[in-house]
């Protein structure tokens, strides 16, 4: 991994927008990276609007705080619209495609993953952040799903645990999938 990758991962109260940015976080305390996770939701928790950005680093982080990120994991057309401004020129974009419609943005790659309906069809559509976070891992090559399926049960906690296999048949979906759309 090279020196700093910053991560904004976006949709609504609900959808796992946090649980991704904490897995993340695991995962690379795992690999000895500093880390930092800024989770943001409104008072509403689920249904409002949610974000967590997520800075991975082989060195100290002096500044949790971005603004242009190399990542951008997004599950709703709301996210999607509001913060893509909010990525580096060429960074990646990785969408869930069941939910947004993909819009032209110059030197901007886009990836979708039609990820609730892969969650639907595995039976759980509340996994459908799972599958993105597999993808992402694919695309991005910051991770192996080996890294994420490690970290599961403390990201997830100990109540979560009776769910491992879905959980993790939705991650190994995701990183099936890549460039699906």
């Amino acid at each position: 991994m090279s020196d700093v990758k910053r991560i904004l991962c976006g949709g609504r109260g609900g959808q796992g927008i946090i649980v991704m940015g904490k897995m993340l976080g695991w995962a690379a305390m795992r690999n000895r990276y500093f880390i930092t996770i800024l989770p943001a939701y409104g008072a509403e928790v689920r249904g409002g609007e949610a974000y967590c950005s997520v800075v991975i680093s082989s060195q100290p982080i002096a500044m949790p705080e971005f603004d242009k990120a190399d990542y951008f994991i997004t599950m709703n057309q709301i996210s999607y619209d509001s913060f893509f401004r909010r990525l580096n020129t060429d960074g990646i974009i990785i969408f869930n495609s069941s939910m947004i419609k993909e819009k032209k943005i110059k030197n901007i790659n886009q990836v979708g993953i039609s990820a609730t309906q892969i969650a639907s069809d595995i039976g759980n559509i509340k996994i459908s952040n799972l599958v993105m976070l597999g993808a992402f891992c694919k695309v991005t090559n910051i991770f192996k799903i080996s890294d994420i399926i490690n970290i599961m049960d403390d990201a997830l906690g100990s109540s979560k645990k009776r769910y491992f296999e879905l959980n993790k048949k939705a991650l190994e979906q995701g990183w099936k999938i890549r460039n699906r759309r």
